[in-house]
């Protein structure tokens, strides 16, 4: 075999193995695309009053801080949110038209004012994210009569409603 035979193989066999090694580089077989992956939760803006049932009303004898039920909030706005009550009955028990019975009111530990029938009153505003865990957080609902205002009422059913709005910020 003479010398130029033997370069002509060396120099094809080189010319081979250089193609079948780019062939095989990971350069060869890449490629590349990117996106970006997102996700997203919904609002949550849920306000739940639960009454405590019907109240024995004791006259003459002053019954601070009764159960009046309790109200559950769930929210998951950032910015927090804001509790707000209102009464039908402008904080007053009703028994038709026969009798009434004052109350005060307190929700979550402050004291509210919904004197003015139908007028709402903040009971809770909050700042930060709270109540965004399943099931929300619950805050009590207290009454209290005062004694002088339950004295010499004629018996019966007294009644007010209570409404809560809850908004999101």
């Amino acid at each position: 075999m003479s010398f130029q035979t033997i370069r002509r193989t060396v120099i094809a066999s080189g010319i081979a193995l250089g193609a079948v090694a780019a062939a095989f580089s990971p350069a060869a077989f890449a490629a590349t695309d990117n996106d970006t992956q997102s996700g997203s939760i919904a609002p949550i803006e849920s306000v739940n009053y639960t009454p405590a049932g019907v109240l024995t009303i004791v006259p003459n004898t002053l019954q601070a801080d009764t159960n009046f039920g309790s109200v559950n909030v769930q929210s998951n706005a950032n910015g927090g949110w804001t509790l707000e009550v209102a009464s039908t009955n402008g904080s007053i028990l009703q028994n038709g038209s026969i009798a009434d019975i004052a109350y005060t009111l307190k929700v979550a530990g402050n004291t509210v004012d919904v004197s003015a029938a139908g007028t709402p009153d903040i009971a809770k505003d909050v700042s930060v994210l709270t109540a965004a865990a399943t099931g929300g957080a619950n805050y009590a609902v207290l009454g209290s009569i005062a004694a002088a205002d339950s004295n010499g009422k004629p018996h019966g059913t007294y009644s007010d409603t209570l409404t809560f709005t809850l908004t999101n910020k």
